[in-house]
């Protein structure tokens, strides 16, 4: 494989993986849990985990 292929299949797993992150969070961004006294409620991220993920993703993209 050539230096440029090898450039450009890492620059494409690198876009894949970030768009795999992306949707992932969308899903999880419109799931609700039912909770033990039936009330629905929408997931809740961990302090700081969402911004990480995506400041990640923006690194990457550049």
């Amino acid at each position: 494989m050539t230096p440029e292929e090898t450039t450009e299949r890492d620059r494409l797993r690198r876009e894949y993986i970030a768009s795999v992150k992306a949707n992932l969070v969308g899903q999880l961004d419109n799931t609700y849990v039912i909770g033990t006294d039936g009330i629905k409620r929408k997931l809740q991220h961990k302090a700081g985990e969402l911004d990480d993920v995506l400041r990640e993703q923006s690194k990457k993209e550049e």
